[in-house]
């Protein structure tokens, strides 16, 4: 009894110590993803940004509101500058593993919070979530 309690403790162990190491995998893909996410904005690839991320966002925003979106934030923002990591989560269930991170971002024109939600295969993350909050899209 107490061997079998022992192997138990020591299974638990290895196992919690594997999903560290895929968390960690995991996110530093959704960072890498995000860094590729920033250069493709300064160079106003919208297009290839929507043709790379994951099916599950194609069904949360089409294809023309993604390019508004976007265009809108260059116009409105301008290029972007630096950003401070605020939080990020990893979550690995039936569905696969999910990343989120968040930033307090500086643009040329001003400050956004954002957030990117990342799916993650293997080493390789694709957008499915993006949400970006600046009081710049309330002026004029």
């Amino acid at each position: 009894m107490r061997r079998s309690s022992l192997a138990l403790i020591t299974g638990a162990f290895i196992l919690a110590g594997a999903l560290q190491g895929c968390s960690k995998k995991s996110r530093q893909a959704a960072e890498a993803a995000t860094q590729e996410f920033r250069e493709r904005y300064s160079r106003s690839e919208f297009e290839q940004m929507y043709a790379a991320s994951a099916p599950e966002f194609w069904t949360q925003v089409t294809h023309d509101d993604f390019l508004q979106l976007m265009r809108g934030a260059t116009r409105k923002l301008g290029g972007y500058r630096s950003s401070t990591a605020t939080g990020w989560k990893v979550y690995a269930g039936t569905n696969g593993t999910t990343v989120t991170l968040g930033f307090q971002t500086v643009f040329e024109k001003g400050k956004g919070d954002e957030v990117f939600v990342w799916r993650v295969d293997d080493s390789s993350a694709k957008l499915a979530g993006y949400h970006i909050n600046s009081m710049a899209f309330l002026a004029e």
